[in-house]
């Protein structure tokens, strides 16, 4: 569980770069986590991506998580305690991850 991150997708484009399907897939082990951890862990992932790769995610990553928050809201209704839960757990993992991994220059 709080495992879901963009290493879990691939990602098919069109003979324009556009994007024609993601595929969702875990390389380790695959089952349902607890939303909320999933929704978070995941936001925390794009959220480092695009603060420590801007030339390579910049763009990319806001529109990634923009459109998966609202196909999120929209098609798994979220209850409030799982939004809450993705808020911990986002915080949590910037925290206590992002000093652990070698995310970029060190400044």
């Amino acid at each position: 569980m709080g495992d879901f991150w963009p290493g879990n997708l691939l990602v098919v484009l069109d003979d324009k770069s556009g994007l024609e399907r993601i595929y969702v897939v875990d390389w380790e082990m695959t089952r349902t986590g607890l939303p909320g951890i999933e929704v978070g862990q995941f936001g925390a992932e794009m959220h480092l991506l695009k603060r420590f790769h801007p030339e390579i995610c910049g763009e990319t990553a806001t529109l990634l998580l923009d459109n998966f928050l609202r196909e999120y809201k929209r098609t798994g209704d979220p209850s409030e305690e799982d939004m809450q839960w993705a808020s911990v757990q986002f915080g949590t993992h910037l925290v206590i991850l992002t000093g652990r991994v070698e995310w970029g220059a060190k400044n």
